[in-house]
């Protein structure tokens, strides 16, 4: 099992495109598994990624940004599903209580 960061480059020598990978597929679970960046280095774009799937309970797992750092747009999914803001909040706290009654049970999920 092996995990690298690819990185390809502005004609100027800034980091363009940042992915982070393990076994060959894009997979972070401490952050972004690909970013995006501006030629003056902010960013631009940042995908949320577990196994190949956009994935993300803390937020939305796609999102582009305009050159001032402002969101310009977010796109929600749990294991590769897209789903509607509204779905999305329903489908976390869904989670997060199915994850409350495990510990609470003595399970591990």
């Amino acid at each position: 099992m092996t995990s690298h960061i690819q990185e390809h480059y502005h004609p100027d020598g800034t980091v363009e495109i940042r992915r982070h990978y393990y076994n060959n597929m894009l997979h972070r679970e401490d952050g972004p598994a690909y970013e995006r960046f501006y030629k003056d280095g902010a960013i631009s774009a940042r995908g949320w990624c577990i196994h190949n799937k956009f994935h993300r309970e803390d937020g939305p797992a796609i999102e582009y940004f305009f050159l001032n750092g402002s969101c310009a747009k977010a796109h929600y999914y749990l294991n590769d599903k897209p789903l509607s803001e509204s779905e999305y909040m329903r489908q976390v706290a869904l989670l997060k209580l199915a994850k409350k009654s495990a510990v609470n049970c003595g399970v591990s999920l």
